[in-house]
């Protein structure tokens, strides 16, 4: 990723873990000075800071409304650099020790929240250019903001001479199709066909 021709360098709390980093000598040996964004709102103040992003705040109790909205704040005093927008679940679990957080049930309101903060931000007359999808994917942190939820539903097949009828238990209106495979080793599927819902055989 690039900003106005430079290449983007983000860091994850290198200074904190690193705090002796020369960032300015670091910087000098490049031949080409990339954008440097930091992370929270100290990172608009870091050296060499060209902005900051925001990241998940799990230990928190009101989703990361609180610290998001004074995440963006501290952007509003530097309109020169980046504020890197984010999209992100918050939990209002806490870190168990290992750094995982207990799962949660899955809702929409701190998405909503997070995309309610971020339009108030630019509605202050600060654009954000650029947003930011915080997440890993880890079902057991549970920052995934696509999650796969079970419709329990459940099929029940049967085969007689040379048709195929199924039996559907739940609802099927959150069944988008069936496909239906064969197997002629009992191990390797082929697709056959796909079948609208509201079909069974």
């Amino acid at each position: 990723m690039t900003i106005n021709g430079q290449p983007m360098v983000t860091n994850f709390n290198v200074s904190l873990s690193y705090p002796s980093v020369d960032w300015t000598a670091a910087n000098a040996t490049l031949s080409t000075h990339p954008t440097y964004i930091f992370q929270n709102n100290s990172g608009f103040t870091n050296i060499l800071t060209d902005g900051s992003y925001s990241w998940v705040m799990p230990t928190t109790t009101d989703y990361g409304m609180s610290y998001l909205a004074s995440f963006y704040d501290a952007g509003m005093a530097y309109p020169s650099e980046q504020t890197v927008a984010r999209l992100t679940k918050d939990s209002t679990t806490r870190w168990r020790p290992g750094g995982r957080t207990a799962l949660w049930d899955s809702n929409a309101a701190d998405l909503a929240g997070n995309i309610f903060q971020t339009q108030q931000h630019v509605q202050r007359g600060k654009p954000l250019p650029y947003l930011q999808l915080v997440t890993w994917n880890d079902y057991e942190e549970a920052t995934e903001i696509e999650s796969g939820i079970d419709n329990c539903v459940t099929l029940t097949g049967s085969v007689a001479a040379n048709s195929l009828q199924w039996t559907l238990n739940g609802n099927e209106n959150t069944v988008d199709h069936y496909t239906v495979y064969i197997s002629s080793d009992g191990q390797n599927l082929m697709p056959l066909t796909d079948v609208a819902t509201g079909i069974s055989r």
